[in-house]
């Protein structure tokens, strides 16, 4: 047993000494603001910003990222939301992604509108770890990740395991969730840290079953290059 405890990232841990079961002082998610949610992406200044959300499979992973992303909509009428989730329909406003020429098309229009953008990364670690085996391409990955803020954006990176998150992306990622059950979260964000119940079902229309791929069918270096210079002002949500 310690030896598993010692093979465990520190929200992983916490969670193996205090039962997922046991509610004691979590909060729940009806009498949270939205506003405490999108804090990893304004509070410092309304630059943008990362979170990164953890836990098992089939765990409640890709539902939380979902009510994010219909927060992140509520706050500002002409923001985008940019996912490889995949979902039932379309939705408005929310741009889905099979690859990098699409985020590079929709990231170009977002800064040459003016508008703020949230990129959220599905099975993240999946394609992270399949890229890594092509020469650059995860570095050229964690490269534009890096510049997300710089262009009006903000980026939410989903994956399994807290330690499989790469470095890039953990050290700037101070705003994160574990899930560790359906409804059930520890959440450590600017001004809500603990334990979350009651977690409701998104409204989105994603389809649990399916896995989120993202090809790497465009040069990320070259994408990164082409980037149209930001407008004079970028609204604030």
């Amino acid at each position: 047993m310690a030896q598993f405890r010692r093979g465990l990232d520190p929200l992983s841990l916490v969670g193996s000494i205090i039962s997922p079961t046991d509610h004691g002082d979590s909060l729940p998610f009806s009498i949270i603001n939205d506003s405490a949610w999108l804090d990893p992406f304004f509070i410092a200044g309304g630059s943008g910003g990362f979170l990164t959300i953890t836990g098992p499979p089939r765990m409640g992973k890709t539902g939380i990222a979902c009510l994010i992303m219909e927060a992140w909509l509520r706050a500002n009428p002409r923001s985008l939301v940019l996912t490889n989730v995949i979902m039932a329909h379309r939705i408005d406003r929310v741009v889905e992604l099979p690859g990098v020429k699409a985020l590079a098309e929709a990231v170009n229009r977002c800064v040459r509108e003016g508008r703020r953008w949230l990129w959220v990364f599905d099975d993240a670690g999946l394609e992270w770890i399949k890229q890594r085996a092509m020469s650059g391409t995860s570095i050229d990955l964690e490269q534009f990740a890096r510049i997300v803020p710089k262009h009006g954006g903000s980026f939410v990176y989903i994956d399994q395991r807290e330690g499989g998150i790469p470095t890039t992306i953990s050290e700037f990622a101070d705003s994160r969730i574990r899930s560790f059950r359906p409804g059930f979260a520890q959440v450590r964000l600017p001004r809500l840290t603990g334990f979350v119940r009651d977690i409701p079902k998104a409204l989105t229309p994603y389809i649990s079953e399916a896995r989120s791929a993202f090809l790497v069918d465009m040069d990320i270096r070259k994408m990164i290059e082409g980037i149209p210079r930001p407008p004079s002002s970028v609204e604030v949500g």
